[in-house]
């Protein structure tokens, strides 16, 4: 499938529920964890029980960064996304967060935790 096939298989943000803003999130499974080029800009994650490796990109490896510390609410991942953003006026770190909950939660890295 080409890239233009695959983004326009894709649902547009107005069609996709948003994730709950006031969730308390987590890691799901145990993971292994290496980063490179100046703290968290890449990162490797391997998933100890599936033996998966996922190459993560800098919003999605400060998202596991910090969900490796512990239980993380939405609001306190997003200042963290917020604070590894060069120019943070200048996207939507909202909608940014949320595709990133997304892949990570469709990769079976993070959950929502129950409450």
């Amino acid at each position: 499938m080409s890239s233009l096939a695959a983004a326009e298989a894709r649902p547009s943000k107005e069609s996709q529920a948003p994730l709950v803003q006031n969730a308390q999130w987590q890691l799901s499974v145990p993971l292994l964890l290496r980063d490179w080029a100046d703290g968290v800009t890449y990162m490797l994650a391997y998933n100890v029980e599936s033996g998966q490796t996922h190459f993560l990109t800098t919003v999605g490896a400060v998202l596991v960064e910090q969900l490796s510390a512990g239980v993380q609410s939405t609001s306190e991942l997003l200042g963290a996304v917020q604070a590894v953003c060069e120019d943070p006026d200048s996207i939507d770190l909202d909608i940014l967060l949320d595709e990133a909950l997304r892949q990570l939660t469709s990769l079976g890295l993070v959950r929502t935790r129950p409450l």
